[in-house]
């Protein structure tokens, strides 16, 4: 289901982690069990409901309000943990406000009309908006505000109701686009959540409603004008797990999703010009049309002091979208023989649902008037080495392998060809393309902490990136990525942090003009970079100033649709809670 606060909704939940690329919004999902429950609070840049903070606020590559979704599949813990009272705070609400120049504005608030030990109920609202000029100078500017409310109740201590919706309203705009430059998004989500226990059974039931749309007509790409599109998804889900002993129990879940699209409008393969097969960029209109999944997921789960598996598989159906029956591994083993060393290997999988809501996040710019089928990734496998700490510090080894077909990847379509983005003017914009991928993945992290006072932490990761040999969650196709961080509390009320990453060895691809049977045309992006510096002071418990700039050494490295990412940008402002 959605935010954290739907996580909570399994009676014994604990969320598998989901970690969101700032730079290209890449999504990398670590299937790791968190053995203890959550706060409810929200994910991404919205501050907490419940322990409300002020943000140190992170304008990532594209700065899209988005509220985060995470799997709805959940783990259920042992019953011994019991069903934990809502989480309360000393504060029932929060505000914050940050500004940067020219324009860029963050405005977030948040209030908890009922905080009682079993009853919750929050309402929160996010505003976020910038302006900049491109290389051909024009302007590029988005406004997006978001308000939603969760409502959560224990009955006794083994049962739980959780309810939860939202609304966001983008306005941006595509300043190539004469005739209608102007754009909007919609989305709407509603979702539902019911667990409880009985001695040793646990049981949960959820289900969800979630609304996306885009505003206007495709201009450019089109056999015609085609009116822009909608999704709808529909779905509900439920679990169990039984408790053989404390230390196994035997779980499932099933999950049943409809997929609704407007006007399935789908991408032209070929054309006969002269009497040559070509590839043109092309939406050929089509009615709409609704997609269905069916995802039935038993395992055994099994722990005895310093090892833990769990033993599953996935098996789905996929109705009007392809292949119809999938079938993947669910499985993981942990092992931790002394407490500074320890090993993770995992193999996962399965049908994904394309939602136009997370494609819109990677490319806030995509083409929309087009519809998707569901992709899949048949095999995964990963694995993890983590040696420490020792004397505060640590060091990890991680690797895998993955496969993925009719994944969808960017592709530019701008009209004029060559290999150099910056000697052609984008004409049509950029769309997503199904394209089979496999490809190993590679890196290592270093993690340091001196106390309570400084923190550092550098990490790389390596992949190939050509064009179907790349890894399936790099839709930059970087074929180097290198993070690091470090935070410092000089004195209590002062906190620093920097960051840095590198995205080296970027490209896209087009068919574009192209003969079928061809090779793609292929565009050098060139390396991004961002050196980001944060700080917040806190004056009092409920009162703190906040400063943090972006992208300091204003690197303009290229986006997916070859348009410039923001110079110099960032937020100052204050908090407070009340």
């Amino acid at each position: 289901m959605k935010r954290q606060h739907i996580i909570l909704a399994a009676a014994l939940a604990a969320t598998q982690a989901v970690s969101a690329q700032t730079l290209t919004k890449e999504i990398v999902i670590e299937r790791e069990i968190d053995p203890t429950l959550p706060e409810a609070a929200r994910i991404s840049n919205f501050p907490s409901l419940v322990q409300p903070q002020a943000p140190v606020s992170r304008l990532p590559f594209v700065d899209v309000t988005a509220a985060t979704r995470v799997p709805g599949m959940l783990a259920m813990l042992e019953p011994a943990n019991g069903q934990p009272a809502i989480t309360l705070s000393p504060y029932r609400g929060y505000a914050s406000l940050g500004y940067f120049p020219a324009y860029n504005l963050g405005i977030s608030a948040g209030y908890s009309i009922i905080a009682k030990p079993a009853s919750s109920l929050n309402v929160w609202t996010q505003f976020d908006g910038y302006s900049y000029k491109d290389q051909y100078d024009e302007t590029l500017k988005r406004n997006s505000v978001t308000v939603g409310a969760d409502f959560s109740h224990l009955f006794g201590r083994t049962r739980r109701l959780d309810l939860s919706a939202d609304f966001t309203y983008n306005a941006y705009n595509k300043p190539w686009e004469e005739e209608d430059p102007n754009h909007h998004t919609l989305a709407f989500d509603i979702d539902a959540a019911w667990s409880a226990r009985h001695n040793a059974l646990a049981y949960y039931v959820t289900g969800a409603f979630s609304h996306f749309g885009f505003s206007g007509k495709e201009i450019h790409l089109t056999d015609g004008r085609l009116d822009a599109v909608s999704q709808n998804i529909i779905k509900v889900a439920g679990g169990t797990a039984y408790f053989i002993t404390d230390k196994s129990s035997v779980n499932g879940h099933v999950d049943v999703s409809f997929v609704n699209t407007s006007k399935f409008n789908t991408l032209l393969n070929d054309m006969t010009v002269g009497g040559t097969s070509i590839w043109l960029p092309a939406l050929i209109g089509g009615d709409g049309k609704t997609m269905g999944l069916i995802t039935l997921a038993p395992s055994y789960r099994y722990t005895s002091g310093a090892f833990s598996t769990s033993l599953g598989v996935k098996a789905q159906i996929a109705t009007n979208s392809g292949k119809t029956f999938h079938i993947a591994p669910d499985v993981k083993f942990n092992v931790r023989p002394v407490s500074t060393f320890a090993a993770t290997l995992s193999f996962g999988g399965g049908e994904h649902i394309n939602r136009l809501s997370a494609l819109y996040n990677i490319d806030p710019y995509m083409s929309v008037a087009q519809g998707y089928k569901f992709s899949e990734v048949p095999f995964t496998a990963d694995l993890s080495l983590t040696f420490g700490p020792f004397y505060g510090a640590s060091v990890e080894l991680f690797g895998g392998y993955a496969v993925a077909n009719d994944w969808l990847m960017p592709e530019v379509m701008d009209g004029a060809g060559g290999a150099n983005p910056s000697s052609n003017r984008l004409i049509y914009g950029s769309m997503f393309n199904a394209v089979d991928l496999r490809a190993v993945r590679y890196g290592a992290r270093f993690a340091w902490k001196y106390n309570k006072n400084i923190e550092a932490s550098v990490k790389y990761t390596g992949a190939p990136g050509s064009y179907r040999h790349s890894y399936y969650l790099n839709h930059d196709r970087a074929r180097h990525v290198l993070e690091a961080n470090v935070s410092v509390t000089p004195i209590a009320p002062l906190t620093v942090d920097a960051s840095f990453e590198l995205r080296a060895g970027r490209s896209l691809y087009t068919y574009w003009g192209t003969a079928v049977g061809s090779e793609p045309m292929k565009y050098d992006l060139l390396n991004a970079n961002s050196l980001n510096i944060g700080a917040t002071y806190r004056f009092t418990d409920c009162i703190s100033a906040f400063a943090r700039v972006e992208n300091i050494l204003s690197r303009r490295a290229y986006m997916y649709n070859l348009l410039e990412q923001q110079g110099i940008h960032g937020l100052i402002g204050a908090a407070v809670k009340f």
